[in-house]
C-alpha cells in the first residue's frame, strides 16, 4: 500500500472518479458533500487528505480530512465536513476487503509523519460524531494506540436511526396508538381534501425554487423563535445549494414540500441511496402548525421510502422527541481526540482532558445547587 497525502483542491478532484465507490453507500462521505465542503469551508485551512494505492495503483482508501493551526492545540487534523455544517457518519474510507490495509497503513503513515518537522507533522487527530459501530475508525485508533499515540473518547451527540418495514401500513400500524390516529387524521384532513400536496423536486430546473422553498421555511421557523437560523450564513447557504446541485444529477437528493392551499408549509431536505435516507435539513411555516404538516410530510416521505425499497430512514443528530416518537433508535457516537507520543501534544491534550473533567464537576454542581 501505497500513501500519498493530497494537499491541493486540483489533486483533490483527481480523485472523483473512484471516491464514491469508497463511500459506504453514505451521501455525507461522498465528493458531491465534502469536496463542496472544502471548496466553501476550506479558507485557512490546510489540505491534509490521504490517498491510499494498491501496489497497481488502484484507489482503495482515503481518509478525507484537513489540517489547521488551533491556539493551545498545534497542528489538528479533522474530517472534512466538520463544524457547523453537522456532517454525520464521518470515516476513513475503503472498500471492506482493503479496510484492514488501509488502516496499517495510515497507522504507518502517520506514526512517521508525527515526528516529521515539516508540513506532514500533525500534533492532534480531532474526530468528531464517530459511531461506535464504525470499526474503520476504532481499528484505526487501536493502531495508532498501539504505536504510541495516546487518546481520549468522550460521548456526543446520538443519531437517530428508523428501520422500516416492507410496507407502509405494517409502518403505521407499528406506530404508538395515539400517534398514529393523529397521523392517519392529518393525512385524511389534508390529502383526501386536496388541501394538502406534496411537491417533490425531479429535475435540475426544479432545484433553484425549491431551495428557495426550504431557505424560506427554515428562516421562518428559527426567525420566529428568535433564532438567525443555517441560511442566515451566507456561506452555508453557498454551501448547500452547490452540493444539492451535485447530489440531485447522482440521484441522491429527495428535496420535498407540502403546500397547503396553494401555499408552501413544510420542506423536508434529504440525502439518500436506495437503502437509506438520511434527513439533514427542514423548514416549517409558523403559520402552519395548526395544521401538523410536519406529520403530513414526513409520513408520506416514511411511505415513499419504503414503497421505493428503502430501509433506514436516519434523522441523524440530536435528541429531538420527534425522532423517537416515529420509532427510532438511538446511534451512539463519540468524539475521538488522538495525540502523538510527543511530549508536546501529549500534554497538550492532558490539559484539555482535565479542562473538560472540570468543566463536568461545574455543571453537575450547578445542576445539584438548581442553577441551570
Amino acid at each position: 500500500m501505497n500513501v500519498t497525502r493530497i494537499a491541493t483542491t486540483r489533486d483533490l478532484e483527481q480523485l472523483v472518479p473512484d471516491w464514491n465507490c469508497l463511500a459506504g453507500g453514505v451521501p455525507f462521505r461522498t465528493w458531491q458533500w465534502l469536496l463542496n465542503w472544502w471548496r466553501y469551508y476550506g479558507q485557512g485551512k490546510n489540505l491534509y487528505a490521504l490517498a491510499v494505492h494498491d501496489g497497481a495503483g488502484v484507489l482503495v482508501g482515503l481518509a478525507p480530512w484537513f489540517s489547521e493551526e488551533r491556539r493551545g492545540d498545534g497542528r489538528v487534523v479533522q474530517f472534512l465536513g466538520s463544524g457547523s455544517v453537522c456532517t454525520d457518519y464521518l470515516s476513513v474510507l475503503s472498500t471492506p476487503e482493503h479496510a484492514p490495509q488501509v488502516v496499517r497503513a495510515l497507522v504507518d503513515w502517520l506514526v512517521a509523519a508525527a515526528e516529521d518537522n515539516g508540513a506532514d507533522r500533525w500534533d492532534l487527530l480531532d474526530f468528531d460524531g464517530i459511531p461506535l459501530e464504525d470499526g474503520t475508525m476504532s481499528n484505526l485508533v487501536r493502531g495508532l494506540h498501539q504505536a504510541g499515540c495516546r487518546f481520549s473518547r468522550r460521548p456526543a451527540m446520538d443519531c437517530w436511526r428508523l428501520t422500516l418495514p416492507t410496507n407502509p401500513e405494517t409502518f403505521f400500524d407499528g406506530l404508538k396508538k395515539s400517534h398514529a390516529k393523529k397521523v392517519r387524521k392529518v393525512r385524511r384532513r389534508l390529502f383526501e381534501s386536496g388541501r394538502g400536496v406534496v411537491r417533490t423536486v425531479r429535475r435540475p430546473e426544479e432545484l433553484e425554487a425549491g431551495m428557495q422553498v426550504l431557505v424560506d421555511l427554515h428562516q421562518r421557523r428559527w426567525n420566529h423563535l428568535g433564532i438567525p437560523g443555517c441560511f442566515a450564513s451566507d456561506l452555508f447557504r453557498e454551501f448547500l445549494f452547490a452540493a444539492a446541485g451535485d447530489l440531485l444529477d447522482a440521484g441522491m437528493l429527495n428535496l420535498s414540500w407540502l403546500d397547503i392551499d396553494g401555499e408552501p408549509a413544510v420542506a423536508e431536505f434529504l440525502l439518500c441511496t436506495t437503502s437509506r435516507m438520511y434527513a439533514y435539513q427542514s423548514g416549517l411555516h409558523p403559520r402552519a402548525r395548526t395544521h401538523s404538516p410536519g406529520h403530513a410530510i414526513m409520513s408520506t416521505v416514511i411511505a415513499g421510502a419504503i414503497e421505493s425499497g428503502c430501509r433506514q430512514i436516519d434523522f441523524l443528530r440530536g435528541d429531538e422527541p420527534y425522532k423517537a416518537t416515529w420509532g427510532a433508535e438511538p446511534v451512539t457516537t463519540e468524539r475521538i481526540r488522538i495525540a502523538p507520543g510527543r511530549i508536546g501534544p501529549l500534554l497538550r491534550n492532558q490539559a484539555w482532558h482535565a479542562g473538560q473533567v472540570m468543566k463536568g464537576w461545574v455543571k453537575q454542581g450547578l445542576t445539584l445547587t438548581g442553577v441551570h
